[in-house]
């Protein structure tokens, strides 16, 4: 078992660094795709994207907000969810003579292998509708705004990664392979 985990965990690490690429392998590329690489891992590409997916996160939590919203309007009341979980127990009975007592006891190693029992109630919670609209209203110029923000920054990524594919290609093989090597853009 050892030796497979062994083998196993031996090979994740080396196909993981098999994706670095050495001049060799830039010397046997088109200039379009040496281009592509270099520009794929310029650490300018990777804030870019960063970037994007936050502004898509935002905008993404803004939209649940809302649609919560739009339930309680709908419902005319907001569910507020309480849990609790305790350990999974069991009935333990004992007889002695004629007489039978019975207990409630904490199965044996509940706790340690996180055998609970989880216990929700749920409350219903009056709103105020006109707060609920004004709220849902209230997000809308932040939801255009980070669309157009998002808008923005793909355009300026898309424009810069055009830009880096034509200086690339035109680039000595050594050259585009050190801009790879060093995360960075021409």
């Amino acid at each position: 078992m050892y030796r497979l985990l062994t083998i196993a965990l031996s090979v994740t690490v080396l196909s993981g660094c098999s994706t670095i690429k050495t001049l060799e392998d830039f010397n046997n590329m088109s200039s379009q795709r040496r281009a592509e690489d270099v520009c794929n891992n310029a650490n300018a590409e990777r804030i870019a994207n960063e970037a994007i997916k936050q502004i898509d996160a935002e905008r993404k939590a803004i939209k649940a907000v809302v649609v919560e919203r739009a339930l309680a309007l709908y419902r005319g009341y907001r569910v507020h969810k309480s849990c609790t979980s305790k350990p999974k127990t069991k009935m333990v009975c004992s007889k002695l003579g004629s007489k039978v007592t019975c207990k409630e006891e904490e199965e044996l190693g509940s706790i340690i292998l996180g055998k609970k029992i989880k216990s929700c109630t749920e409350t219903p919670v009056p709103i105020d509708p006109d707060y609920e609209e004004r709220k849902m209203k209230e997000a809308v110029p932040r939801t255009l705004k980070l669309k157009a923000d998002r808008a923005l920054k793909v355009s300026d990524r898309n424009n810069k990664w055009d830009e880096c594919i034509v200086r690339v290609k035109t680039l000595p093989v050594s050259e585009a392979h050190l801009h790879y090597m060093n995360h960075t853009r021409p």
